[in-house]
C-alpha cells in the first residue's frame, strides 16, 4: 500500500529545489509556495502550487496502486478593462 503522504512530501521536495519554478512563483529562499492537501488555502499567497491525491486505487490481486497526483496552481487574474 502506498502512504500518499510520502508521495505528496517527494514531489513537494521536488519542486522546491526547482530554481525556475522558486522564480516563477516569486519565492524567497527560506519560503515554499508548494503546498499539500485537496482544499483549497484559505491565506496563500499569490502565485502558489497546490500537490494532492485525488484518485488512489488498489489492486489486490496484483498488488499494485494507481494514484492521481493533481497539481493546482492558483494566482490572480489580471484583468484588462481597456478591452
Amino acid at each position: 500500500m502506498t502512504n500518499e503522504e510520502k508521495v505528496l512530501t517527494a514531489a513537494k521536495a521536488v519542486l522546491d529545489a526547482d530554481g525556475t519554478l522558486k522564480s516563477l512563483l516569486l519565492q524567497k529562499a527560506s519560503s515554499s509556495k508548494v503546498i499539500l492537501g485537496q482544499g483549497r488555502p484559505g491565506m496563500a499567497q499569490n502565485p502558489t502550487v497546490q500537490l494532492f491525491i485525488s484518485n488512489h486505487d488498489t489492486d489486490p490481486y496484483s498488488r499494485m496502486d494507481t494514484l492521481q497526483m493533481v497539481a493546482a496552481i492558483f494566482t490572480a487574474a489580471k484583468v484588462d478593462k481597456a478591452a
